[in-house]
């Protein structure tokens, strides 16, 4: 990432760290909950193992579902299921969770097109299929078993759970038909969760986890969302807390994304956000976050909105979210992180972006380690303004983004041709009620001369690579 020259940051104390090095520790506070001095107090020569119980945990998470699977299969064929895309498979389908249900296990769908027509309901939640407590659903493959709905039945969700715990899906493709609430799969209030090489298709959102605890989502693909009613996400990470629908009133933890990929969406790749409702008994309060302990480790996304600031990665009202070694292309921006704190942003590269690279709203206590953003503010000139790699906004009611660490990113232009770096500002403190934050050891020197690093009085800046023509500005209280 990035050449030789600017292989190298500084702590500020003159002690340097190949840029590889400082995201490999930044990539073990995140997971570990160290903090930004442990972090270069640990690169002191110091070895660093991690210790990953957060991902121990999920993975037993994986473990423990899975063991429903060493039982015998219940093949969705065996009742009366076709599969060949036409046949209305819904009843052999439910019949075969059915079976399961009892003993629990998992039911296998053979290569095919398994076209669901029809829909239940519970509560307001219209829905195809209705997956029980210690079931697993598996296929073939994605692209090879896929469960799909039909087009007459556009508001009913395609798989759907409710207060359930120990289910999974596996190597299935999930598909909507395009259709605007025909999310693939929705679980509201879940506990421990195995999602594997799934693939969603369309929807307002294509998966939407919704106040469940201890999920593990690996491999898996969501695309082509359809946005209606703030919809058009590909993965949705939300609480339950706000729900006038099933007033659960559960928040959302120990969420983790791995290895998953997000495109063609409306409004963004992958959503984390908790409802805000202060007036509502037993709802959110003031400095109460409904999600905590989310993480999204080596996700990608691109191709998100049109002419916006829709982003990559959308994150509010959340309490220590973790996006380590993920990347972005061809968004509005890759991150925008709302009134959270004590988030963690570690390798993050934003490439091709429309508008800016990632901005913080209001968002405090977080650190943003090892990023690249290149390419941002591509649209054409005539039409466009300055824009930021990354920046600092106040939010709605004047609430400033403070005590927040940038450290070891870079931002930019993407080539030696300095045209390219026309109408780009490296970092950019757009709060005015931003409170103390440090920006330390980055390089801002590919951006429009006398816009590498434009700060507030308050900011701290140590050891970053400006260009020579482009000295910092502080802009007056």
């Amino acid at each position: 990432m990035g050449s030789d020259r600017f292989s190298r940051v500084s702590n500020g104390q003159g002690f340097g760290q190949s840029r590889r090095r400082f995201i490999e520790l930044a990539s073990v506070a995140s997971l570990t909950g160290a903090s930004l001095g442990s972090l270069v107090e640990i690169g002191q020569g110091q070895r660093v193992t991690a210790a990953l119980g957060t991902f121990d945990r999920a993975i037993g998470v994986a473990v423990t579902v899975r063991g429903n699977e060493s039982r015998p299969l219940v093949n969705v064929r065996a009742y009366g299921a076709v599969g060949d895309g036409v046949a209305n498979d819904a009843s052999p389908i439910q019949n075969a969770i059915i079976a399961t249900t009892a003993s629990g296990g998992a039911v296998f769908f053979p290569p095919g097109t398994y076209r669901i027509h029809g829909t239940n309901q519970y509560r307001d939640q219209a829905y195809s299929i209705r997956l029980p407590s210690g079931v697993s659903l598996v296929g073939a493959g994605t692209g090879v078993s896929t469960i799909k709905t039909s087009g007459s039945y556009p508001s009913a969700n395609l798989l759907f759970s409710h207060q359930t715990t120990n289910i999974s899906l596996r190597n299935l493709t999930m598909d909507g038909n395009g259709l605007n609430n025909a999310n693939p799969i929705k679980l509201a209030n879940c506990a421990t969760v195995v999602l594997e090489n799934v693939e969603a298709i369309g929807g307002s959102y294509c998966v939407q986890l919704m106040g469940c605890q201890d999920v593990f989502v690996v491999d898996c693909l969501a695309h082509d969302s359809v946005s209606t009613s703030g919809g058009g996400f590909g993965f949705s990470v939300v609480d339950n807390v706000t729900s006038t629908v099933f007033n659960d009133l559960v928040s959302t933890a120990r969420v983790h994304l791995v290895n998953c990929r997000s495109h063609s969406h409306p409004t963004g790749g992958f959503r984390i956000v908790a409802g805000v409702a202060p007036g509502r008994p037993g709802g959110p309060k003031a400095g109460t976050y409904y999600i905590t302990e989310t993480s999204l480790v080596n996700c990608q996304v691109e191709k998100i909105g049109g002419s916006g600031l829709e982003p990559g990665f959308f994150c509010s009202y959340a309490d220590g979210v973790s996006i380590v070694n993920c990347t972005a292309r061809s968004c509005g921006m890759a991150a925008d992180l709302q009134f959270s704190k004590n988030c963690r942003l570690f390798g993050l590269r934003g490439f091709s972006m429309r508008k800016q690279g990632l901005r913080f709203y209001g968002t405090s206590a977080s650190i943003i380690s090892g990023c690249e953003i290149r390419d941002f503010g591509s649209l054409p000139e005539a039409s466009r303004t300055r824009y930021p790699g990354f920046s600092l906004q106040d939010g709605a009611g004047g609430v400033g983004s403070t005590n927040n660490v940038v450290t070891g990113c870079v931002s930019g232009g993407s080539s030696a041709d300095s045209s390219t770096w026309t109408r780009r500002i490296g970092y950019y403190d757009n709060d005015p009620n931003s409170g103390p934050n440090l920006v330390v050891g980055n390089d801002f020197s590919r951006n429009e001369a006398g816009f590498g690093l434009v700060t507030r009085p308050t900011t701290v800046t140590i050891a970053n690579r400006l260009d020579p023509a482009s000295p910092q500005v502080v802009i007056p209280p």
